[in-house]
C-alpha cells in the first residue's frame, strides 16, 4: 500500500467530499490516487449505503417469488458473477491487453456489480426460510461437518482462485451456505456468543475502520522516527504486534466514547416515534 504524506489539494478535497457523502465507490472511474489508502475500509460502507437505498425497492418483489423462482434467480446471479469475475481474470493479465481504467473498481467494489451479491443474500434468506423442517433439522444435526466444509472451501478458494474470482462468483456459494447454516443456530458457532467474542464483535466496526489509518501512521512514523524505523527493519513481528495492539486499543476507545453514546442518543430520540423498531425495554437498556 502506498501511503503518501502529501496529497494534491484538489484530490484531497474531492476524496473528502465523496467520503462524507459515501459515494466514492459510486464513481469507479475516478482516480483518487494514494490518498485512498488512508481510508481504504470505507469503500464497503459506501457500497452498503447504496444497498440500503435499493432495499425498499428490492424487498417487495423479491419477497413474492416462489421457491422455484428464488432458486432459479440464485443460480442465474451466481453464473453472472462467476462469468464476469472469470472474464476479468482471464483477459486482464494477458500481455498487450490493458483492461479499461476502473475495470477492477467497477467489478470489485462498485455497488453496480456488488448489488448482485446483496440480492443473492436476500434470495438465500428466502430459500432458507421456506426450506422444509426436515432439511433444516438435517443441516442443524450435521452443522459441525458443514461448518468444517465451508471453512475448508473458503480457504481453498482463496489459494487456488485468481484475484477477482477469489471474491466474486464462486465464493458466493460458500457464503450462501454460511447464511443457511447460521439460520439453524449451529452448535459449532456457540463460542461466538461468549462475552469475549461478543465484545470483539461490538468493537469490530471501529477496528475495521481504524486499522488502515493506524498502519499508515506507523509506516510513515517508521520513516521519520528512529525507534519505529528500527523496529520495522530489524524486528518486523514486534512492529506488527505494536500496530495491531494500537488498532485494538483505539477501537475499544472509539466504541466506548463514540459508538455507544451516539447509538444511545439515536435510540432514545427515535424510540418514542417508533415502538415497533425500538421497544421501550430496548431504549431503557441503551
Amino acid at each position: 500500500i502506498n501511503y503518501k504524506l502529501l496529497t494534491p489539494v484538489p484530490s484531497l478535497l474531492a476524496y473528502s467530499l465523496s467520503s462524507v457523502f459515501l459515494i466514492k465507490t459510486w464513481l469507479p472511474f475516478a482516480n483518487w490516487g494514494g490518498v485512498s489508502a488512508w481510508n481504504a475500509p470505507i469503500w464497503s460502507i459506501e457500497t452498503e449505503s447504496f444497498f440500503y437505498l435499493c432495499f425498499p425497492f428490492l424487498i417487495r418483489p423479491l419477497s413474492k417469488l416462489t421457491m422455484r423462482s428464488n432458486i432459479s434467480l440464485w443460480i442465474a446471479l451466481v453464473g453472472l458473477m462467476t462469468g464476469a469475475a472469470a472474464s476479468f481474470d482471464i483477459f486482464a493479465p494477458r500481455p498487450g491487453i490493458e483492461p479499461f481504467f476502473g475495470a477492477f473498481e467497477l467489478l470489485h467494489s462498485s455497488p453496480y456489480f456488488c448489488v448482485f451479491e446483496f440480492i443473492l443474500g436476500i434470495l438465500t434468506f428466502n430459500i432458507a426460510k421456506n426450506l422444509p423442517k426436515q432439511t433444516l433439522s438435517y443441516v442443524r444435526d450435521n452443522s459441525r461437518w458443514i461448518f468444517a466444509l465451508l471453512v475448508g472451501l473458503y480457504l481453498g478458494l482463496n489459494v487456488i482462485l485468481p484475484v477477482m474470482s477469489r471474491f466474486h462468483g464462486i465464493p458466493a456459494i460458500v457464503f450462501s451456505g454460511a447464511i443457511l447454516l447460521s439460520y439453524t443456530s449451529p452448535v459449532p458457532l456457540k463460542f461466538l456468543q461468549t462475552p469475549k467474542f461478543l465484545y470483539l464483535g461490538e468493537t469490530s466496526y471501529s477496528l475495521y475502520l481504524l486499522h488502515c489509518p493506524v498502519l499508515g501512521a506507523f509506516l510513515l512514523g517508521a520513516k521519520i522516527f528512529g525507534p519505529l524505523g528500527y523496529l520495522k527493519q530489524e524486528l518486523p513481528p514486534l512492529f506488527a504486534i505494536l500496530a495491531i495492539a494500537t488498532s485494538f486499543g483505539l477501537a475499544a476507545l472509539c466504541h466506548k466514547f463514540v459508538e455507544v453514546p451516539w447509538r444511545t442518543k439515536i435510540i432514545r430520540k427515535l424510540a418514542p416515534r417508533n415502538e415497533v423498531l425500538f421497544p421501550k425495554s430496548e431504549a431503557k437498556a441503551a
